[in-house]
C-alpha cells in the first residue's frame, strides 16, 4: 500500500513511491550481529547498535490514524515530547527516512522524505522491570525510586480535564467504543457490562466532579506496565501512548 496515491511522474514523486515493505526491508538490512527487528500492531522497531528506531505503520483504527505521512510525523513528534517527561535520556528525537529518485534510502539524507523515525537509545532488556521481577533481581530500593519518580510526575502534571461533565462524557464515549469491540465476541455480556459501567458513571457524578475539579485527571502514560519501566540510574518509563490524549 503506497502512502502517496496518485503519484505524478516527477523524480521526487517517484522517490515517494515506496510501500511499507520497502522501508522495512531497507531498515532490516542495516541490522548486524546482535541486532533485532520487532513488529507490533502499529509499528516496527529496529534495534541496531546502540540505537532503537521506530517506524510507524500507515494504519487507521479508532482512535489511531497514521494513514498519512503528516500524521506519522505528528505522532512521532508527540511520542518524543510525551516520553521525554519520564525518559529524557532515552528519546533522542525524530529523523526523516529519505529516498532519492533512483531509490536509495537514508536516514536524514538529501532525498525526498518518505517517512519519519523515532530515534531512541537502545535499552538493556535485562534491566526492564518485568525481567528483573521474573528473575528476582529487583530490589526494594529500585522499586522505591520508581514510586518516587511516578509520584512526583503525577503530582506536578497539569490537569488535562477539570470539568466533571466533560470527564463523564469522555468516559461514556469510551464505554460505548469498548462495548462495540467486545460485542463482536459476546453481544449479551457486552451489553450487560456497558449498562453497568454507564450506571456507575451516572451514580458517581459528584465523585467525578471532585476528581476533575481537584486536578486529578492528568495526561499521564496510558499503558504503564512492568516491561515499560527501566530500573536504571535514574529509572525511566518508556512507551507512553500518544495517539489518544
Amino acid at each position: 500500500m503506497s502512502d502517496h496515491p496518485g503519484i505524478s511522474g516527477t523524480p521526487a514523486a517517484a522517490a515517494n513511491h515506496c510501500n511499507l515493505a520497502d522501508k522495512v526491508a531497507w531498515l532490516r538490512g542495516r541490522l548486524g550481529a546482535g541486532d533485532e527487528a520487532i513488529e507490533t500492531h502499529f509499528a516496527w522497531v529496529f534495534l541496531a547498535g546502540d540505537r532503537a528506531w521506530k517506524l510507524r505503520k500507515p494504519v487507521r483504527r479508532d482512535p489511531m490514524d497514521y494513514g498519512t505521512l503528516d500524521a506519522r510525523h505528528r505522532g512521532s513528534e508527540a511520542e518524543v515530547r510525551l516520553n521525554r517527561r519520564l525518559a529524557p535520556n532515552i528519546y533522542l528525537g525524530i529523523q526523516p527516512l529519505t529516498r532519492t529518485a533512483d531509490g536509495r534510502f537514508a536516514i536524514g539524507g538529501d532525498g525526498a522524505v518518505v517517512d519519519w523515525l523515532v530515534e531512541m537509545r537502545r535499552l538493556d532488556r535485562h534491566r526492564m522491570l518485568d525481567d528483573m521481577l521474573a528473575s528476582g533481581r529487583a530490589t526494594a530500593h529500585e522499586l522505591d525510586r520508581v514510586v518516587v519518580m511516578l509520584t512526583d510526575f503525577y503530582l506536578h502534571e497539569r490537569p488535562a480535564v477539570t470539568d466533571g461533565a466533560a470527564l463523564a462524557a469522555r468516559l461514556r464515549s469510551q464505554v460505548d467504543a469498548n462495548s462495540g469491540v467486545i460485542a463482536t465476541l459476546d453481544g449479551a455480556d457486552a451489553t450487560k457490562l456497558r449498562d453497568a459501567q454507564l450506571a456507575f458513571i451516572e451514580d458517581h457524578g459528584g465523585w467525578l466532579d471532585a476528581r476533575a475539579s481537584g486536578g486529578c485527571i492528568v495526561e499521564a502514560h496510558g499503558d504503564l506496565r512492568p516491561e515499560h519501566i527501566l530500573l536504571d540510574e535514574p529509572p525511566a518509563v518508556i512507551d507512553c501512548l500518544e495517539f489518544d490524549r
